[in-house]
């Protein structure tokens, strides 16, 4: 792949209202809630990690795959819950299952290096030698690419990999190429910096409690690293570079009553 180009803008430093109204939104994806229209989703993000995550663990403990493993449906629900379905347009130049081969083949093996860092989240230049198998791997043709729906794979896949929800409007708005070929080590490297520029603030936002069967092991991993300040900052770099996205203004209350159902859900077992 050509080599990327560089941001010329830097991320800035957040105001506290801005990373409230991503961490709401934040909040509300994980209970399944579209920040926008306030419409119950059928996959929330909790959900998605739950489909993902746990199967990547389990391998990283035992190193044999796991049975079952993740499942074709759940990249495609991904797909969807994500917002790029474009990608469905090019599923003939795609092979899921190579795709998800690839996570233990190609990705784990990158993963594994990068842990015997004492952090416990790797750098953003390890998440973009994932990214890149890991995109290899869900193309037939190998001068094509599946950069964004990698990037979203690996974030749910896993939390302690320092990786970025890529998105083209934010890539432009930050000076860097419209393509993702060209720019996706130059859009981890601008998020890792504007995570570090907003450290301080987004370090007092915490993950939510975990619900749609995703297991306290892999919460609790996921709790251990910055994964949640990456939500938050990927949301607030998102709204500053499209205006036009509305919260919902009844979020909070919203969000009150799924967690209220939870709790009902919870105390009924």
């Amino acid at each position: 792949m050509p080599a990327p180009k560089l941001s010329r803008a830097p991320i800035p430093k957040f105001t506290k209202r801005e990373l409230d109204v991503a961490n709401l939104c934040a909040v509300a994806i994980w209970y399944g809630i579209n920040y926008e229209t306030g419409a119950i989703q059928k996959i929330s993000d909790a959900n998605l990690m739950s489909r993902f995550a746990p199967y990547f663990y389990e391998y990283h403990q035992t190193k044999k795959k796991p049975n079952p493993d993740i499942f074709l449906a759940d990249v495609r629900d991904l797909i969807l819950a994500c917002g790029i379905k474009m990608l469905f347009r090019g599923i003939a130049g795609m092979d899921f299952r190579k795709g998800i081969n690839a996570i233990y083949s190609d990705v784990y093996p990158i993963f594994l290096k990068a842990q015997k860092n004492p952090t416990r989240v790797s750098s953003y230049k390890d998440a973009v030698k994932c990214l890149e198998a890991l995109s290899k791997g869900f193309v037939v043709n190998p001068k094509d690419n599946r950069l964004s729906l990698a990037s979203r794979i690996l974030f749910f896949l896993a939390p302690n990999l320092q990786t970025f929800n890529m998105n083209n409007s934010i890539a432009k708005s930050y000076g860097l190429q419209s393509r993702p070929h060209h720019h996706y080590a130059g859009y981890f490297e601008l998020l890792a910096k504007g995570l570090i520029t907003n450290q301080t603030a987004l370090s007092k936002y915490k993950i939510p409690p975990m619900r749609d069967e995703l297991d306290y092991k892999t919460w609790y991993e996921a709790s251990r690293t910055d994964w949640w300040r990456r939500r938050v900052l990927d949301l607030a770099v998102m709204f500053r570079a499209s205006p036009s996205i509305v919260p919902n203004p009844n979020l909070k209350h919203l969000i009150q009553q799924v967690r209220k159902a939870d709790e009902e859900k919870a105390n009924a077992v």
